[in-house]
C-alpha cells in the first residue's frame, strides 16, 4: 500500500521528469520547424585552436575537428602528450599540428605574449575554449587554501582570464574575415545550486554571461559564439571513467556537441540531450520547491564532500594541479 505523502512524492517526481522532457522536445520541434543553416565548420578557416588539448573533451574536440581537414594549434600544460598527440594527428588525419606549452593556472604575461604571437600567424577560423579548472572535492570556500595553495587566484586565471585572453587573440581576425566560431566549454553548474564548489560554479557562470552577450556582439560581422553547459563527461577533471547514457565518453559528447554548435538557433546548450533533460529536471525542482530543493543539494554537497575526504590522495596545500584539464 502506498502512503500518501510517497504517492505525493512519486505522482511530483513523474511530473517535473515529464515538464523536463516536454522542454527539451519543444526546443527539438522549434529547430526543426526553423531550422538555422548547418554552419559548415571546414570553411570558416585554415587552423582551429583548442585549449586543455591533450585530454577529455579537448582531446576529442582535436580529433574530430582535425577530421574535418582542419589545421590544429593544441595548446596544453604537458609538453610531452603535446608533442605526442601533434605527431598522432598530423600522421592520422594528415593535417598540420602544432603544440604551444601553456599553465594556465598561472597568469604569465610572457605566456600569453607567446600564444598570442603563434595564433596571429596563422588563419584560426575555430576556438575551442575547453580548458578548465575544478575542485579537488567539494568543500568550504573559506576552507580551500588548506587544500589547494593558491586555488583562489589559479580557478579564476584558468577558467576566466584564459577564454577572455584567447577571444581576444582570436576575434580580430575573424571579424575582419567576417567568419569564425568560438566554442566555450562551461558546465550546468553555471545556472544550478552548486553549493561546495562555489567558485568553480561561479567561474563557470562568467564563461555563461560573457559568452552569450559576446555572441550577440559579433553574430553581425559573421561570428558565431556557442556556449556548451557541459553535464557529467567521464573525464579525469571529474574523475569518471564509467560511461552510460547520461555520462557519455568525451568523443561521443563531442560528436553529440558540434551538432548542436553547427545548426542550433540558440547561442547556448548542454550539447548532449540526456543532459538537457537532467539540467531541466534540477531547474523544474529548484522553481517548484525552491527551499526542499536547495536543502537537499546542500545535503548531498556534504555527503560528497566527506566522502571524497576520506578518500582524497591529493589533499596537499601544495599541489593545486590536481585537476586541471
Amino acid at each position: 500500500m502506498i502512503r500518501g505523502g510517497s504517492l505525493f512524492r512519486t505522482m511530483m517526481f513523474y511530473f517535473v521528469v515529464l515538464v523536463a522532457v516536454i522542454l527539451v522536445i519543444r526546443k527539438f520541434v522549434y529547430h526543426r520547424i526553423f531550422p538555422k543553416k548547418p554552419l559548415d565548420v571546414s570553411k570558416l578557416g585554415e587552423w582551429a585552436v583548442v585549449t586543455g588539448a591533450t585530454d577529455g573533451i579537448g582531446k576529442a574536440f582535436v580529433e574530430e575537428l582535425a577530421a574535418l581537414g582542419l589545421n590544429i594549434v593544441l595548446i596544453s600544460r604537458n609538453r610531452e602528450k603535446l608533442e605526442a598527440f601533434a605527431r598522432e594527428i598530423s600522421n592520422k588525419h594528415g593535417v598540420n599540428a602544432k603544440g604551444i606549452q601553456a599553465e594556465f593556472t598561472l597568469q604569465d604575461d610572457k605566456m600569453y605574449e607567446l600564444i598570442r604571437k603563434e595564433v596571429g600567424n596563422v588563419e584560426v577560423g575555430v576556438l575551442v575554449n575547453n580548458v578548465g579548472m575544478g575542485y579537488v572535492h567539494p568543500e568550504y570556500f573559506h576552507e580551500l587554501e588548506a587544500h589547494q595553495q593558491h586555488i583562489y587566484q589559479a580557478i579564476v586565471n584558468c577558467n576566466v582570464i584564459s577564454a577572455v585572453r584567447m577571444c581576444q587573440y582570436v576575434l580580430p581576425g575573424m571579424i575582419s574575415r567576417r567568419k569564425g566560431l568560438i566554442i566555450n566549454v562551461s558546465s550546468m553548474l553555471s545556472e544550478i545550486p552548486a553549493p561546495f564548489i562555489s567558485l568553480y560554479g561561479g567561474s563557470k557562470a562568467f564563461l555563461s554571461k560573457f559568452s552569450t552577450d559576446l555572441a550577440q556582439e559579433v553574430e553581425r560581422h559573421g561570428v558565431r559564439v556557442h556556449l556548451l553547459r557541459t553535464g557529467t563527461v567521464a573525464t579525469k577533471l571529474l574523475r569518471v571513467r564509467e560511461t552510460s547514457w547520461i555520462v557519455p565518453s568525451p568523443a561521443t559528447y563531442v560528436k553529440s556537441a558540434l551538432k548542436d554548435v553547427t545548426s542550433l538557433q540558440s547561442v547556448d546548450s548542454t550539447g548532449y540531450v540526456a543532459h538537457t533533460i537532467a539540467q531541466n529536471i534540477i531547474k523544474v525542482l529548484v522553481s517548484l520547491f525552491p527551499g526542499f530543493s536547495e536543502r537537499n543539494i546542500v545535503e548531498l554537497g556534504l555527503q560528497k564532500r566527506e566522502l571524497l575526504k576520506e578518500k582524497c590522495k591529493h589533499c596537499n596545500p601544495a599541489n593545486n594541479q590536481a585537476l586541471v584539464r
